[in-house]
């Protein structure tokens, strides 16, 4: 497994760093065209690391792990950030982990079988326009209270392999689609032999879907019979 995270990390710095994936993936034809303290790569590392400081701390210290030293406002980052693709994150983490991790098949499984979770959550965002255009927002309040207004909300989706805590795929939606269906978009990641695990409600509402599972010789699961 370690060795399969060294290929991962070393195929992730191979695209960040590649022509085509910043032509593939950068929102327009001007984006990153010129030498800045943001440019391409940098972006997608920054982006990469996970932290509970805030935004200006992370560049900062960053900053200091670089030649150049020259500050990075919130602001230029912001900036940065909108010139990017979203789908950049889809293809790295199929391309280096995903298809890293599966590649020979030497998994953690349980009874021959990759046990995958599937599960939907709403999830609080930004009300910036922007933010409520593309994924809606939901009023809040209460007429025994003086607080009332809307805020954006979108839907989760997530088709996780619990055992080798891989993301097979992931999805942000909408705040009105419905979990169910979101759940069986993900069915086209499965594969033979999977041990799928839905919530409660879920499994009841995709009976119907029970005799498509087996034909592709995955296994659909009941919480109750563990």
């Amino acid at each position: 497994m370690e060795f399969k995270k060294i290929i991962s990390i070393k195929r992730a710095r191979g695209l960040i760093q590649s022509e085509e994936f910043k032509q593939r993936y950068k929102n327009t034809p001007t984006a990153f065209t010129r030498t800045r303290k943001l440019h391409f790569p940098i972006l997608m590392i920054l982006m990469l690391q996970k932290g509970l400081k805030s935004l200006q701390l992370r560049l900062n210290e960053f900053i200091l792990s670089l030649e150049n030293k020259d500050s990075i406002s919130n602001s230029a980052f912001t900036q940065a950030r909108a010139n990017l693709d979203y789908k950049a994150f889809i293809e790295l983490n199929q391309k280096c982990v995903v298809d890293v991790m599966y590649r020979d098949k030497n998994i953690k499984t349980y009874k021959g079988m990759r046990v995958i979770g599937i599960d939907g959550s709403k999830i609080i965002l930004p009300s910036t326009k922007s933010i409520i255009d593309e994924f809606g927002e939901v009023p809040y309040g209460s007429k025994n209270t003086f607080a009332d207004g809307t805020f954006s909300y979108a839907m989760a989706s997530t088709m996780y392999d619990v055992l080798n805590r891989i993301v097979v795929d992931s999805s942000l939606n909408k705040f009105k689609n419905y979990e169910v269906d979101l759940a069986i978009q993900h069915l086209k990641f499965s594969t033979e032999n999977d041990l799928l695990i839905y919530n409660r409600s879920v499994v009841c509402l995709l009976q119907g879907w029970v005799k498509s599972f087996q034909k592709s010789g995955s296994i659909f699961f009941k919480k109750n019979n563990l």
